[in-house]
């Protein structure tokens, strides 16, 4: 599990420079990579109220904070304590909450470094499941 939480991380890494999200298909296209990505979605979190989608808003700030969450993986997932529920739970539902970015546009817009991001998550919530299945079961057969 140690390599592909590994392979994660340096998917999210890399993420943060691949085009995450492409806008317009005319000459002067528009491409951010992750970062910038990440700028745009604090300006959206943040707009004083001048959007008029606010569920738009809120996946905004929720995938800025799903970021802490891949974050403090490392520890979480590579020290010799369990991996404690909440992160579990944590590291899952960023995962389903950004998926939302799919419902909330062309999936054709949505470049390498958005589905690299993504399924870092993914990978890390299978991971922390998995190793807290095997806390359990290392628990029950010691009982």
């Amino acid at each position: 599990m140690r390599a592909w939480a590994i392979v994660a991380w340096a998917a999210f890494t890399i993420a943060w420079f691949l085009p995450t999200l492409n806008s317009g298909r005319e000459m002067f296209a528009l491409r951010l990579p992750g970062w910038k990505a990440f700028l745009a979605a604090g300006t959206l979190a943040w707009d004083g109220g001048k959007m008029d989608f606010e569920w738009i808003r809120i996946l905004s700030l929720a995938g800025m904070l799903s970021n802490v969450v891949v974050l403090i993986s490392p520890w979480m997932l590579l020290r010799n304590a369990g991996v404690p529920g909440w992160f579990a739970a944590g590291i899952a539902a960023a995962f389903a909450v950004n998926l939302g970015w799919v419902a909330a546009g062309k999936i054709t817009d949505l470049g390498p470094g958005y589905w690299l991001w993504l399924g870092s998550m993914g990978v890390l919530a299978v991971i922390a499941f998995m190793r807290r299945r095997q806390q359990a079961l290392s628990g029950s057969r010691h009982s």
